[in-house]
């Protein structure tokens, strides 16, 4: 546990002072936060990775994805009596990078009861506004299988381009 503890501090170190790393740089860190988190759940935690190929290179803040993971974990698997099963998954849908971290437990308060954000998800809402502004969505939604869906959509941008990331004052895309 000391070894992934370690593999953690030293992913969140390397990236502490960047706004933003590839896909696959944020699927490493947050890999080593399963890692851990899997230590301590045993066979009651299954994460399972659906990241398409084409979009590994692409842009993402730092740090995105392990709150969710946190928050799926905190919330929606706690006191479930099930295994708790978390996909996080990435897809190029045209010109924007589609994430999405689903989880099978309580699930999202009943309807019309109002759902509190907490400092995770609010500060997540944040970095996100303050980087993309309205080129962005974050939505939160119960799927019909139950559990809770984190949906976040962002310009797709590659971080292997020669001439820097901007192309006439516009995000360049993947796959273009």
């Amino acid at each position: 546990m000391l070894t992934r503890l370690g593999d953690l501090l030293r992913a969140v170190l390397r990236h502490d002072s960047q706004p933003e790393s590839t896909l696959r740089e944020e699927i490493s860190l947050t890999q080593a936060y399963v890692a851990l988190e899997q230590m301590r759940f045993g066979d009651r935690l299954h994460v399972k990775f659906d990241i398409a190929q084409e979009v590994q290179e692409a842009m993402v803040p730092c740090f995105l994805l392990q709150p969710l993971i946190e928050n799926a974990i905190i919330h929606g698997l706690r006191g479930a009596r099930q295994t708790g099963i978390i996909t996080v998954s990435a897809m190029n849908q045209g010109s924007e990078l589609v994430l999405t971290v689903t989880d099978n437990g309580i699930g999202l308060p009943v309807e019309g009861a109002e759902m509190k954000i907490g400092i995770g998800l609010q500060s997540t809402c944040e970095r996100l506004e303050r980087m993309y502004s309205n080129r962005h969505t974050f939505s939160i939604r119960k799927p019909a299988e139950g559990g809770a869906e984190v949906r976040i959509k962002i310009p797709l941008r590659s971080a292997d381009l020669e001439d820097g990331v901007y192309h006439n004052g516009q995000p360049a895309v993947v796959g273009r």
